[in-house]
C-alpha cells in the first residue's frame, strides 16, 4: 500500500511541472566539468533532457529519473529519485557531485555544443557537451 501511495504522489508532483524550452528539450549531455573537476569522457555519465519534463541521469553505477523545469535561462530540476547501490569511493565522489550539482543548478545556458549550469548566485557549477556532438 505504502508503494503504490508513493507512486501515486510521485506522478500528481510530475504531472504538474511545465515542460522544457527548446533549448534542452529531447537532448542528452555528457558532464565535461562538475564544481571545479573534470569528468572522465569514459565515466559513463550522462543526463538526458526530454521535451515533457522528464529528466534521467546515468551516474556512473546509479541511476536517477526525475521531472526539471526550463524556462528562459532559468532551470531547476524538481524531483531526482533512484538507486543508491554503494561502489568504490572515487565513483561515489563522482556520483555525490553529479547529484549535488543537478540539484543546485537554478540557472542553464545553451554556448554552442555545451551546456552551463549555474547556482543561484550566477556562478557556473557545471558544464556538458551535447552526446554525440563532441
Amino acid at each position: 500500500m505504502f508503494a503504490r501511495t508513493l507512486c501515486l504522489a510521485a506522478a500528481a508532483v510530475f504531472a504538474s511541472v511545465a515542460p522544457a524550452t527548446a533549448q534542452t528539450a529531447s537532448s542528452e549531455w555528457r558532464p565535461l566539468s562538475l564544481g571545479a573537476d573534470a569528468v572522465d569522457p569514459g565515466s559513463g555519465q550522462r543526463l538526458r533532457l526530454d521535451a515533457d519534463g522528464t529528466v534521467t541521469v546515468f551516474a556512473g553505477c546509479n541511476g536517477y529519473a526525475g521531472r526539471y523545469r526550463h524556462q528562459g535561462s532559468a532551470f531547476r530540476v524538481v524531483s531526482l529519485a533512484g538507486s543508491r547501490r554503494i561502489f568504490a569511493a572515487r565513483t561515489m565522489h563522482k556520483e555525490t557531485m553529479l547529484y549535488a550539482v543537478l540539484k543546485t543548478a537554478r540557472q542553464a545556458r545553451r554556448d554552442g555544443p555545451l551546456l552551463r549550469l549555474y547556482d543561484g548566485k550566477a556562478r557556473e557549477i557545471a558544464s556538458f557537451i551535447r552526446a554525440g556532438g563532441e
